[in-house]
């Protein structure tokens, strides 16, 4: 059973931006606020009112009387920002500002930059899917993105055409790259059509999986996927109590010396539902999963899914 730990970004094009935005708000609510490497002179916490109403922001001092420029803008049709609106606030104690709206359905958005002696610092950005007198939660897609008659029977085809074909995991130390919670594998799968894909496998300093001896107890993993045309490198989080996995789909990172697209992958075959690239790719993560839950060292009741931009859309489709 997978479980979806966090899905962290999204993908955006033309066609599927207020669906992809959707997911994105909906995913976003409760890991928004990132760590940075700077002390914040506020305290902000953003509501994109999923629920109705405006998206608005709660800014909080933390320092005395810190001086804020907001920056509200939308989304034109061509993906760029258009400001809607500019504002100096000197934070003296706690405030809201509701983001303005035209009388559109679109996706707005808001920058938070600090203003200090030296110039602005940027302190934080948000986006939210703002649809005038409504839920963003009831919104359903622009009908183009329905699922076709065919959709169940395609991918229970392709995931029955998968599990035909056995992975034949070959396991590789590298031990030059251990921490000190861990230990790091390189991972070769045989994937859909044959096609060997690459992953990195961190596993608990007590475990070594190449031995006869059962492991004692199972943990919780993670498999981590890549952002668009990215290598997926080793992610370790061993000294959390998770193992990671790592994975490189077709045509991404060391799994390119197998299978590379001769246009970019995104496009490669988007004609014939067949041949897709994402049909393939989402296979590929589907066999990383196969992988995990094959090992007797992980909890396959505790597997989660993550990655950023493109890897959010993997983490999705997983």
């Amino acid at each position: 059973m997978c479980l979806f730990f966090m899905v962290k970004g999204y993908m955006m094009n033309k066609i599927l931006r207020y669906h992809q935005w959707l997911l994105f708000v909906l995913i976003s609510v409760g890991i928004i606020m990132a760590h940075t490497m700077f002390a914040m002179p506020v305290e902000l916490q953003f509501d994109p009112a999923v629920e109705g109403g405006t998206p608005h922001l709660t800014i909080k001092p933390i320092e005395e009387e810190p001086v804020l420029y907001l920056e509200s803008y939308y989304l034109d049709n061509q993906d760029d920002t258009q400001t809607l609106e500019e504002r100096v606030m000197v934070i003296s104690d706690v405030q809201q500002y509701a983001l303005p709206v035209r009388e559109e359905n679109e996706i707005i958005g808001i920058r938070v930059e600090h203003i200090t002696d030296s110039g602005r610092e940027l302190l934080r950005e948000w986006r939210a899917l703002y649809l005038q007198g409504k839920k963003v939660t009831d919104y359903k897609g622009s009908a183009k993105l329905k699922k076709p008659s065919d959709f169940e029977a395609y991918w229970n085809k392709t995931l029955s055409e998968i599990s035909d074909i056995p992975m034949e995991p070959e396991i590789t130390p590298v031990p030059e790259k251990d921490p000190q919670t861990g230990r790091l594998y390189r991972v070769r799968l045989k994937s859909y059509g044959n096609v060997p894909i690459i992953a990195w496998y961190y596993v608990p300093k007590e475990l070594d999986i190449l031995s006869e001896q059962m492991p004692e107890r199972k943990f919780p993993a993670i498999q981590i996927m890549p952002g668009w045309g990215a290598e997926q490198p080793p992610m370790d989080r061993t000294g959390e109590g998770f193992i990671t996995f790592s994975l490189n789909p077709r045509s991404h990172g060391p799994s390119k010396e197998f299978f590379e697209t001769p246009v970019p992958h995104h496009l490669w075959n988007i004609e014939n539902p067949g041949k897709y690239y994402y049909r393939k790719a989402y296979m590929d993560c589907i066999r990383g999963i196969d992988f995990l839950e094959s090992r007797p060292e992980v909890d396959s009741h505790n597997i989660g899914v993550e990655g950023g931009s493109q890897g959010g859309a993997f983490a999705l489709a997983t």
